[in-house]
């Protein structure tokens, strides 16, 4: 930034002044043009002998990036342009490269006086065209997409480094269940609800065997976070757990903290594909995996019929949706 004599304006002007150099050992091909392109203003100068060029635009009104082209000399070409008329030419370009075939060119040109809502019009175009060439890159590479979901996924498990989460899951892709290097019935489980919560029912998921519980996982773990309203919660897997996308190193410290305090914790030599799942109002609880498929539990001394009911259309939701992904819940007694 410099108040410099723009050699193009008669006056001194404060403007803006780039000055393009190549470095050593990385010099422009000869006979490039550098295009520089500020705002609106676009530049360019031809690198000769000189390894560098200055451009002077005018001064911005905040920061911006400046856009730097590099153009390699084709040919070349003149036509008469006047004021007065409305001009028509058909010209040869005179192509440097001897490779290059010939370039046929017709130019038209004529004076044109736009009025405000014309000038008004033909710049919203332009900020139109550049505004629909960022969103089909970022439609291209399904950036939108994955943010959102990488967003709606941070609001719900509200992990303690929000930052790595969504790196995580946009370095991810598509979060992919991860499979067992071997087929085997996982280690019985062991538990300890106290006297805090009774178990209201339990079922299974039909078509699922003990050693398919990434899959159980999978569509049960996506069916309890997509609870809205008084079912809300979060699922939350095992301490040490590497099944569940989501959280791929199980449950915080301060999650199982929490939940041992609650009396809700139970525990596998296998943690993978095992979990918690936790209503906001604290009081019907999930086990996913523990004995069964699916055990949900009510909080002792809590509100009789209201909690029940809960725990009842909870029932439905979990059922419904593991019905729609093949798997038929079949309840125990």
């Amino acid at each position: 930034l410099a108040q410099v004599p723009c050699p193009e304006c008669p006056l001194w002007v404060l403007s803006m002044e780039l000055q393009v150099e190549a470095l050593p050992g990385w010099e422009v091909p000869k006979g490039c043009v550098i295009g520089v392109r500020l705002g609106e203003s676009l530049k360019q100068r031809k690198f000769g002998e000189s390894s560098s060029a200055n451009y002077y635009f005018p001064m911005p009104d905040e920061k911006k990036k400046a856009k730097i082209d590099i153009y390699q000399h084709v040919g070349t070409c003149s036509v008469p342009v006047d004021p007065d008329f409305r001009t028509t030419d058909e010209v040869t370009v005179a192509c440097a490269d001897p490779e290059a075939k010939g370039i046929k060119l017709r130019v038209t040109s004529q004076a044109k006086q736009l009025s405000e809502v014309e000038e008004s019009e033909r710049r919203d175009a332009l900020e139109k065209q550049t505004k629909d060439s960022a969103v089909g890159y970022l439609a291209s590479h399904g950036i939108e997409q994955k943010l959102s979901e990488s967003i709606r996924l941070l609001l719900k498990m509200q992990p303690s480094d929000p930052i790595e989460f969504i790196c995580t899951q946009l370095k991810s892709g598509k979060p992919l269940v991860p499979q067992p290097t071997e087929r085997h019935v996982p280690p019985p489980v062991s538990s300890d609800t106290s006297r805090m919560w009774s178990f209201a029912v339990a079922f299974d998921l039909q078509g699922l065997g003990p050693p398919d519980l990434f899959e159980a996982e999978r569509v049960l773990s996506k069916a309890l976070i997509d609870l809205k309203g008084d079912l809300a919660g979060r699922y939350m897997p095992l301490r040490t757990s590497r099944s569940w996308p989501m959280q791929p190193e199980g449950m915080t410290s301060e999650q199982h903290a929490e939940l041992s305090a609650d009396g809700l914790l139970f525990t596998s030599a296998d943690a993978n594909g095992r979990g918690v799942f936790l209503m906001n109002a604290k009081d019907v609880a999930v086990w996913v995996n523990a004995d069964k498929h699916v055990q949900i539990l009510t909080k002792n001394g809590a509100f009789g019929e209201e909690v029940a009911g809960r725990a009842e259309r909870l029932r439905q939701m979990i059922g419904a949706k593991a019905t729609a992904c093949g798997y038929a819940p079949k309840l125990l007694a």
